[in-house]
């Protein structure tokens, strides 16, 4: 299960997202970790590439990357 990311020539990731990335469960662990801002969705998406590629060697995010990427984000944000 993922999505598959591609590098543009200046460098930022370009997302394609796989029909399972629609599925309620993730759709909604998204948008409750971004908390339904475009910007933090974004970083969410890239830091979640960041960890496939840094930490897996992975050119493609699977929904393991975005739940440990998500514990980077701060968590008083909810408050």
């Amino acid at each position: 299960m993922g999505f598959l990311i591609s590098v543009r020539e200046v460098g930022e990731p370009c997302v394609g997202f796989a029909d399972r990335f629609a599925e309620p469960e993730i759709a909604e662990f998204i948008w409750r970790n971004s908390h339904g801002v475009t910007g933090n969705f974004k970083r969410l998406l890239h830091r979640s590439y960041r960890v496939a590629k840094d930490t897996y060697g992975r050119q493609r995010v699977e929904f393991s990357d975005i739940y440990e990427a998500a514990k980077f984000f701060p968590s008083y944000i909810d408050r």
